[in-house]
């Protein structure tokens, strides 16, 4: 699946739009799918998979007998393709794909040993995950105190907060992004080493988030500021995954579908920011 998606070119479909007050970043929105790791009900199975064997995502024990549904689970699954599987994926140390397809192997082949793995079933995997998509939680979340915070909301407050915001901007220039590196390494897969353009891009995004930072922000703009921070943060992180694209797809993957929903975040929280200085 994972490799389908990294082959497939329409998924890379590219739209500008610009960020900053003047001429900053400029980043793409990206359409993609995106791979599924939520747990609703903390039982470990997951919601797609809970979808396949009948339990209820948002229960442990779906029948109530007293035995919680990922023992049920399992046993149907040692039945047909042994234990070892599943207890390899949590001892080991495998990437987030290797755990996936590990998960997803040992689910439809025992189903396919009890004659339940039928296009149905099949079709009901898609759907599964494609509805139970998972946010993915930040790394860093910054704070309030995080930031300087002045009381002083003046004119020249404000003037002086506006210069340096643009500065900072247009201090930093991106030559590539995230879809653009990728649609070059989609065209020449051997050669990892056009991976290596996106670490610029992380960098040139912290060197943006440091310097936001280190401002004196009045405080009656204080919250705009963290949340562009924040904004800003959440693209970093996700810049950094992508770069896991041919070591652990599920991971680099992911992050593509959380950075198409951020990018919008962060136009939306830059543009408060530019109405609230004007």
């Amino acid at each position: 699946m994972a490799l389908f998606l990294t082959k497939n070119n329409t998924i890379f479909k590219r739209e500008g739009q610009a960020l900053s007050i003047d001429d900053g970043l400029v980043y793409e929105n990206a359409e993609i799918g995106k791979l599924v790791k939520k747990d609703t009900d903390g039982d470990g199975v997951l919601d797609w998979e809970e979808g396949l064997w009948g339990t209820d995502p948002t229960s442990k024990d779906t029948d109530g007998d007293g035995e919680a549904d990922d023992k049920e689970i399992a046993k149907l699954k040692a039945e047909a393709v042994g234990s070892t599987s599943v207890a390899s994926a949590e001892s080991a140390k495998l990437t987030e794909t290797e755990k996936f397809s590990d998960q997803l192997f040992a689910t439809v082949t025992a189903l396919n040993e009890s004659g339940g793995a039928d296009q149905a079933i099949l079709d009901k995997i898609g759907e599964s995950l494609a509805e139970n998509i998972q946010n993915s939680t930040p790394k860093k979340v910054y704070t309030l105190s995080d930031i300087k915070i002045i009381d002083d909301s003046s004119l020249e407050s404000i003037q002086k907060y506006r210069n340096t915001f643009i500065s900072i901007y247009a201090a930093v220039k991106v030559k590539k992004g995230i879809m653009e590196v990728l649609q070059e390494y989609n065209s020449n897969e051997d050669d990892t080493s056009i991976l290596l353009q996106l670490e610029p891009l992380v960098n040139q995004l912290n060197i943006i988030i440091n310097g936001l930072k280190k401002m004196s922000v009045p405080r009656s703009i204080s919250f705009l500021h963290l949340d562009l921070m924040n904004a800003l943060q959440q693209i970093s992180e996700n810049t950094n995954d992508v770069r896991l694209i041919d070591k652990d797809p599920i991971v680099a993957l992911t992050a593509l579908g959380q950075y198409e929903k951020n990018i919008p975040v962060l136009e939306l929280t830059t543009n408060k920011i530019v109405n609230a200085i004007k």
